[in-house]
């Protein structure tokens, strides 16, 4: 299933619908490059701790979906070049955890 298919799924894609990557974002800041699920899911990795006290249970409270859900929507983020200019360290710190589960 494809990422947006599956935040559409999820509920969470903007009104309209739309992934376009190939509008003209000279000058805007990387974060308003993601759409408004996708900054959703940033804010969450970021932040989660201060809202619950176990990861899933910040998923089902801020974003409304399951734990398996949001898992493949945040797989196919972690490797979207955009995600990763609107906050590299995250990116990077989710990768090396994806990374060091795989080989464990």
């Amino acid at each position: 299933m494809k990422d947006d298919e599956t935040a559409d799924a999820a509920g969470l894609h903007d009104e309209s619908g739309t992934n376009d990557d190939t509008r003209n974002t000279s000058g805007l800041d990387p974060r308003e490059q993601l759409q408004p699920w996708e900054q959703e899911v940033l804010e969450l990795e970021r932040h989660w701790r201060e809202w619950a006290p176990t990861h899933d249970e910040a998923v089902r409270d801020k974003l409304g979906i399951d734990s398996r859900t949001y898992y493949i929507l945040l797989a196919g983020l972690i490797d979207d070049p955009r995600f990763w200019k609107a906050d590299p360290i995250l990116a990077d710190r989710l990768r090396r955890m994806r990374e060091y589960r795989a080989g464990h």
